[in-house]
């Protein structure tokens, strides 16, 4: 039986006060003084989570609503804060579905676990070494931290999407270990992999649950059997390799973030063959983020805040839009341009327009953008929503899941106790 197979698990949860917060709202994509949202409009609700160089959580909450006489609303408020970790904060996930598990990293060797809908730590994990980068399964073993194994930009016009909990952690670690812990009492790894000789920088799940590809300073990509927990095979690169990333719900590609060249590498899942190489335009900013969008568009965000989104079976770019444009206070003006650290992508699961996703990213300077992923006849673009200013906020790493409500999609059980 393989590592996910099915588990009951049950959390114990703390109290942990939250902090109100209210932001602005755009109407029409423009900045309105209004404070509260109208009572015609279908409202759905996101919780955004930022971990910082202080250490701390935050959490807001996003308020999204449409009319077609009016445009897009939203509204933005502080949910809760905290302060668990010893050093910054490394990484971040969530279920893209379901606020009701949140997990974070630090410098310190620890993994929280938060319930984002109560606003309450739950555990924490020690680990052997700093983790790098962080997924969550469910019991299958699918993703459910990102959105590309969902239909969510396919050919429908509403993402009906019903999924389930997550049942596990991921975890890649400075020592180049890939941890797999049960989201349960114990929180004992069910395995520990060495994948890399180094520092392992991240790992990408196939679709099926069955397959990891992870990537290090030692410059080799690591095939990894998840059934039965063993890396199957080693392929040496030559690129400095920093990301992967599987595409779509098939899984028929995978990409590469090469950083010491900036590019990004598409290669075939079936024979490992890398089918093109991307050079991207942005050749003095380094690639923070990479996320696909379906099983073609590859989203990718740049430190200089550029946000553009290729085509991976042509190389082509085809949208592009830069995050601090529409923020007056950026100080982009003053020569001040905000690094861009992580962006994440949340569906927008009931009709709202042509709104089908949400873009949000975070800089070292306070600054958090929303822009909206709009779906036409024309293919994707974007729209930009709205953004706070917390001035004192310097982000590291960003988490985004569907705060549960009437308009979320229906979950596959649950997880006890949450």
């Amino acid at each position: 039986m393989g590592w996910y197979s099915c588990v009951n698990t049950a959390l114990f949860l703390f109290h942990m006060n939250s902090i109100p917060y209210i932001a602005s709202i755009t109407k029409n994509c423009s900045i309105s003084t209004l404070t509260s949202m109208q009572d015609d409009g279908k409202q759905q609700d996101f919780l955004i989570t930022v971990g910082t160089y202080e250490a701390s959580v935050h959490c807001w909450k996003l308020a999204l609503s449409y009319h077609p006489s009016r445009g897009y609303e939203t509204l933005i408020e502080k949910y809760f804060s905290t302060k668990h970790h010893s050093s910054f904060v490394r990484c971040m996930a969530s279920s893209c579905f379901d606020s009701s598990v949140i997990v974070s990293a630090a410098a310190d060797e620890q993994i929280h676990i938060y319930n984002g809908r109560k606003k309450t730590f739950v555990a924490d994990i020690m680990v052997d070494g700093d983790v790098t980068s962080l997924h969550l399964c469910d019991h299958q073993g699918k993703v459910v931290s990102d959105i590309y194994p969902y239909d969510i930009f396919g050919e429908s016009k509403a993402c009906d999407v019903t999924c389930a909990p997550p049942g596990y952690a991921i975890a890649t670690t400075m020592k180049g270990f890939v941890h797999v812990w049960k989201l349960n009492l114990d929180w004992q790894p069910v395995l520990v992999i060495q994948a890399h000789s180094k520092k392992c920088t991240d790992i990408a799940l196939h679709p099926s649950g069955k397959l990891g590809l992870s990537v290090g300073d030692d410059r080799m990509l690591s095939i990894i059997d998840m059934g039965k927990g063993h890396v199957a095979l080693t392929i040496k690169h030559t690129a400095k390799l920093e990301k992967c990333r599987f595409a779509g719900i098939t899984g028929d590609h995978y990409t590469l973030v090469d950083s010491k060249d900036n590019g990004i590498l598409v290669v075939d899942t079936e024979t490992n063959k890398t089918q093109r190489k991307i050079e991207v335009k942005v050749k003095r900013s380094r690639i923070c983020n990479v996320r696909f969008l379906n099983a073609s568009l590859l989203l990718c965000a740049f430190e200089d805040g550029s946000l553009r989104m290729y085509d991976i079976l042509t190389g082509e770019e085809v949208e592009e839009l830069n995050l601090w444009d529409e923020i007056e206070d950026s100080g982009v003006e003053n020569g001040r341009s905000p690094i861009c650290k992580d962006f994440c992508v949340v569906p927008v699961v009931q009709p709202c327009g042509a709104l089908r996703g949400i873009v949000v990213a975070t800089s070292t300077s306070g600054i958090m953008s929303f822009i909206g992923i709009t779906q036409s006849s024309e293919g994707l673009g974007f729209m930009y929503l709205n953004h706070i200013h917390e001035g004192a906020l310097r982000a590291t790493c960003i988490t985004a899941s569907i705060l549960k409500n009437e308009n979320s999609p229906r979950m596959l059980g649950g997880l006890n106790g949450i």
